[in-house]
């Protein structure tokens, strides 16, 4: 209306027919040709035309949202709940673990008859009963199982264990997936019992199976590094040199890159490797690596540590497989010698008796 009686001819409209069709857009509810064409103006002219779809539209889009609101919100309680029930598992794991921990530094200076007698008896009531405590509870339930077959194993009940081990591993399968690596542990487990057994193609067919699995997806976990270990051990058995000597190497760069040139794990990679290439007559670079150790040991644990002590007997034992002491050491009451290099001397301790190895 007020642009066709504005006093300047030049705001008018240009004739009766734009006038018309400005008045049928206003009945239509369509834009007006004399307002000014801004995107504001036009979204509130279309939608005053269609209020009511756009009105069915909102009140469904915002039944929408608040769906998916509430649908998050339910995920995400769910998610919590669960994440503190696994949780839950995993401390009642970790407790049957410390237990078994704690019974085995317990057995290990208890007498061996009543030892047997006693935690045999014990061990056979709570394997019947496992399966009735944490039957909802399989994580448990496996966790339990591979401790106990872990005590019938430091009880020389090898057939007991392998039992306990099988449903462990069959159970960790199921709720965990085979690539877990307390999966490969209860499959490590069963092999060891199996290994004992006389089962040898069996059990280092499960080495293998577990090895390629770890090396696949857990490169750098304990139970890998367990695992290759103990294949590189039944190849240097079978006389396959070549490829234990291929797996020590990987196995010591993995260990000296996750944990450290200074780490025990580490330094009995060394150790290991550096045995191995003694047998096969590399004498310089085992030379190398065992003096290595030695200095560690020494910088880090002191020259009268057992580790040092045992460290510098390796390395006395190579230096007289090359014919660098003036005397063979003694097989029952052994002298931990350590060359010197840098002045051209041999020091000489002696201990009686010799340390157990796997304190090392």
């Amino acid at each position: 209306m007020r642009q066709s009686l504005a006093h300047d001819p030049k705001d008018r409209y240009p004739s009766a027919g734009v006038l018309a069709q400005d008045i049928a857009n206003y009945l239509t509810g369509e834009p007006l040709a004399a307002k000014r064409p801004t995107t504001a103006y036009f979204l509130r002219k279309r939608i005053w035309k269609y209020r009511v779809p756009v009105a069915i539209a909102c009140s469904v889009l915002a039944t929408l949202l608040g769906m998916g609101v509430f649908a998050y919100l339910r995920v995400v309680q769910e998610r919590s709940q669960a994440i503190a029930a696994r949780d839950g598992l995993r401390k009642e794991v970790d407790k049957a673990k410390e237990m078994y921990g704690f019974l085995l530094r317990v057995l290990t200076w208890a007498d061996p008859e009543s030892r047997t007698i006693l935690i045999r008896e014990s061990l056979d009531q709570e394997a019947k009963a496992v399966a009735n405590l944490y039957a909802s509870q399989p994580e448990i339930e496996a966790g339990v199982r591979t401790s106990i077959g872990l005590l019938y194993m430091f009880l020389d009940q090898d057939d007991a264990a392998e039992m306990q081990f099988r449903s462990a591993l069959e159970l960790r399968g199921q709720v965990l997936g085979e690539e877990h690596s307390d999966t490969l542990f209860a499959k490590q487990a069963l092999a060891e019992v199996l290994w004992r057994k006389g089962k040898h193609d069996e059990a280092e067919a499960m080495f293998r199976h577990g090895l390629e699995i770890g090396r696949r997806t857990l490169p750098e976990e304990p139970v890998t590094l367990c695992l290759m270990n103990r294949v590189a051990v039944i190849l240097e058995q079978k006389g396959e040199l070549a490829e234990a000597e291929a797996l020590r190497r990987q196995s010591l760069d993995i260990q000296k890159s996750h944990l450290g040139k200074e780490h025990p794990d580490t330094l009995k990679a060394m150790n290991n490797l550096a045995a191995l290439l003694r047998g096969t007559g590399k004498l310089d670079e085992a030379e190398a690596l065992n003096r290595q150790i030695l200095e560690i040991r020494r910088s880090v644990q002191g020259d009268e540590h057992p580790d040092t002590l045992w460290a510098r007997s390796n390395l006395a034992g190579l230096l007289e497989q090359r014919g660098q002491l003036p005397e063979p050491v003694s097989e029952t009451k052994y002298k931990v010698l350590a060359y010197d290099g840098f002045e051209g001397k041999l020091s000489v301790d002696w201990k009686i008796g010799r340390p157990d190895p796997s304190h090392f």
